[in-house]
């Protein structure tokens, strides 16, 4: 997901627009349903985990460096042109659940252990992941505005 964000970001450089009058950045609105993922943006944690030395409050070292760093040297790279927005997750958010299923998929094809669906059941990676590209899933295709797909 990086490296398709980093492209989209880095397509006007590429293609030679020169920022100025008239040049138009892309904009990226990161929609997650992680208050962690959306604070550490909107409330600057990351200035906190730099200063510190990949430290946090508590000064333990910050979790997930490996998946914090690179995200948060995109950010740094180009702050104006990407938001966050939190989406509270499993309330019927189309695209959050579609992304939530696919993560229990890429989960459960990283583990040999099999998943309790809330019935009951057991369920394997496949009866879980969603087909994004489903007309059901997009729903009504002029009830939101154009956007570029990153995938």
């Amino acid at each position: 997901m990086l490296d398709a964000l980093e492209t989209f970001l880095r397509l006007p450089a590429e293609h030679g627009e020169v920022a100025g009058a008239g040049a138009v950045s892309p904009q990226v609105k990161i929609v997650s349903d992680s208050t962690y993922v959306v604070n550490c943006f909107r409330d600057s944690w990351y200035r906190g985990w730099l200063a510190r030395g990949w430290k946090n409050s508590q000064k333990q070292p910050v979790a997930n460096q490996d998946l914090w760093k690179p995200l948060i040297a995109l950010y740094l790279e180009y702050p104006s042109q990407v938001t966050f927005e939190w989406v509270k997750g499993h309330s019927g958010n189309r695209m959050n659940d579609v992304v939530d299923a696919l993560a229990v998929a890429a989960a459960a094809s990283q583990s040999s252990r099999r998943l309790l669906d809330p019935t009951g059941w057991f369920v394997t990676a496949a009866a879980t992941a969603v087909d994004p590209t489903t007309e059901d899933l997009r729903g009504d295709p002029g009830s939101v505005p154009e956007q570029k797909a990153l995938f």
